[in-house]
C-alpha cells in the first residue's frame, strides 16, 4: 500500500501539469495558389490573424506568386497541398507529369475525387486512374515544392486526394517518409466550417463557441480556406458551391477578427504549427499523433453527394469510415439513397454485410427481387450478383460492411 501512496504521489503532480497545459491549436490555411484573391487573404491570415500553417497547391496558376509571398514572409509554417483535381468551372490547372489516367478529355484534373452528382463521370474513382501515375504526379509536385519552398514541413491533401483509398494513404506516408516532410494522415483529423451560419456575426460565434469548448491538454487542428470578396473570386465557383467569394471572405475575417484574437488569449489557447509538432511521438508536442489502438470519425467530415454507385443513378450522400486508416481490412458506409436512387446490380468479389436503418427498397440478388426494410440485414457472399433499389416516398438509409479492395 505504501508503495502505491508513492507512486500516486509521484505521479500527481505530472497528470496534474497536464491537465494544466493550455489546449494547443494549429490554425491551417488551405489552397493558395489557386487566385491571386487568395493568396493575399491567406497571408493576411497570418499576418493579421490567427493562422499558423498555409498550404500550397504546386500546379495551381498562381503557385509562382505563393512562392514569392512566402520568401517575403520567412516565418511562415508551409505545407504541400498535393493535388489531383481541378474543381473550378472557369479556372482549371495540369498535371505536371504525363500521367494520362488522372486528365479528363481535356488534358485537365478531374474535377472531383470522389462520384459527384453534379459533374458525373468526371471523378478519380470513377475513371480507371493507377496507383503508378498517383506516385509520380505526387513525387512531381513534392520535388517541384520543395525546390521552391525548401522550408516545407509536411503534406497534405486537396479534396481528400491523399486518403482518397488505402492503397493512396499508404503511398502518401510512404512518400511524406523518404522526403523528411510530416503526413496529416498520421494526425488528429481537422475540424473545419462555422456550421450552418449565415452572417459573419454568426460564424465568429460559432468559431468561439467552439474555441470555448477546446480542452486542457489536448490538442486540435481547424482548417478553411481564406480569400477575398472581389470581381476575381466572384468568377470562381462549381456547381453546388456558388458563394465562394463570400464564403472565404467570411474566413478571412473570422481568422482575423479581434474578438477571436482575444478570446484566443484570454482562454490561453497555445496557437502552434506542423513544423511545431515532431515526426516522433514526443509528450512535448501533446496529442496531436493518432493513437493507433482505435480511431473516431465524424460523418461531418467524410459526407460526400454522389450518383448512385455501380451505375445505379440517382442522388445519394456517403460517409466511408475508416478508409484512410492504414493496416485495418474493414471499411464501413453508411449511404442514403435519394427516391430513385439504386446502387447498380455488380459482381461481388468480397463478403458485404448491408443492414437498412430506415425506409424501404428491393434487392436484387442474382436475379431474384425481394423488399427490404428497417430492421433487415442482409449478407452477399463472394462470387454472386447483386444491387438495392431505393422504393416508397422516403430516402433509404443503410450501413454496408465489407472488407476493404
Amino acid at each position: 500500500m505504501k508503495k502505491i501512496i508513492i507512486a500516486l504521489a509521484l505521479i500527481a503532480p505530472c497528470l496534474f501539469a497536464m491537465a494544466q497545459e493550455p489546449p494547443r491549436l494549429i490554425i491551417r490555411a488551405d489552397d493558395m495558389g489557386y487566385s491571386h484573391s487568395g493568396n493575399i487573404a491567406l497571408i493576411e491570415s497570418v499576418q493579421k490573424g490567427i493562422t499558423q500553417s498555409i498550404e500550397v497547391i504546386v500546379p495551381s496558376p498562381w503557385f509562382p506568386e505563393a512562392v514569392k509571398m512566402l520568401k517575403d514572409n520567412p516565418g511562415v509554417d508551409a505545407g504541400i497541398h498535393l493535388a489531383l483535381t481541378s474543381e473550378w468551372d472557369n479556372i482549371k490547372w495540369r498535371p505536371l507529369t504525363d500521367c494520362n489516367t488522372l486528365k479528363d478529355s481535356n488534358g485537365f484534373f478531374f474535377p472531383m475525387v470522389y462520384a459527384n452528382k453534379y459533374y458525373p463521370g468526371q471523378a478519380i474513382l470513377e475513371n480507371n486512374w493507377s496507383l503508378a501515375d498517383v506516385e509520380k504526379e505526387f513525387r512531381a509536385q513534392i520535388e517541384m515544392a520543395l525546390k521552391h519552398i525548401p522550408r516545407l514541413s509536411h503534406i497534405s491533401g486537396h479534396m481528400g486526394c491523399t486518403s482518397m483509398t488505402a492503397e493512396v494513404t499508404t503511398l502518401t506516408n510512404r512518400l511524406a517518409e523518404e522526403y523528411g516532410l510530416l503526413s496529416e494522415n498520421h494526425l488528429i483529423p481537422a475540424v473545419m466550417g462555422f456550421g450552418n451560419s449565415k452572417t459573419l456575426a454568426e460564424s465568429i460565434n460559432h468559431f468561439i463557441d467552439w474555441l470555448s469548448k477546446l480542452e486542457n491538454g489536448k490538442s486540435y487542428i481547424f482548417l478553411d480556406h481564406p480569400g477575398i470578396d472581389n470581381e476575381e473570386l466572384q468568377a470562381v465557383h462549381h456547381i453546388g458551391y456558388e458563394n465562394v467569394a463570400w464564403d472565404r471572405q467570411r474566413v478571412t475575417d473570422v481568422f482575423t477578427s479581434e474578438k477571436v484574437k482575444a478570446f484566443i488569449k484570454e482562454k490561453k489557447i497555445r496557437l502552434i504549427s506542423y513544423k511545431d509538432v515532431s515526426r516522433t511521438a514526443s509528450s512535448n508536442n501533446g496529442n496531436f499523433k493518432k493513437d493507433p489502438s482505435y480511431f473516431v470519425q465524424s460523418e461531418k467530415q467524410i459526407e460526400t453527394e454522389e450518383i448512385g454507385p455501380h451505375k445505379g443513378g440517382g442522388s445519394t450522400t456517403a460517409y466511408r469510415f475508416f478508409q484512410d486508416i492504414e493496416g485495418s481490412k474493414l471499411q464501413l458506409t453508411k449511404r442514403i439513397l435519394q427516391p430513385g436512387a439504386a446502387i447498380g446490380y455488380h459482381h461481388q468479389a468480397k463478403e458485404e454485410i448491408y443492414y437498412i436503418l430506415s425506409g424501404t427498397g428491393e434487392m436484387n440478388m442474382n436475379g431474384k427481387k425481394f423488399p427490404v426494410k428497417a430492421g433487415d440485414a442482409v449478407i452477399t457472399m463472394p462470387g454472386n450478383y447483386h444491387g438495392l433499389v431505393q422504393t416508397g416516398k422516403a430516402a433509404l438509409v443503410l450501413i454496408i460492411n465489407y472488407e476493404k479492395r
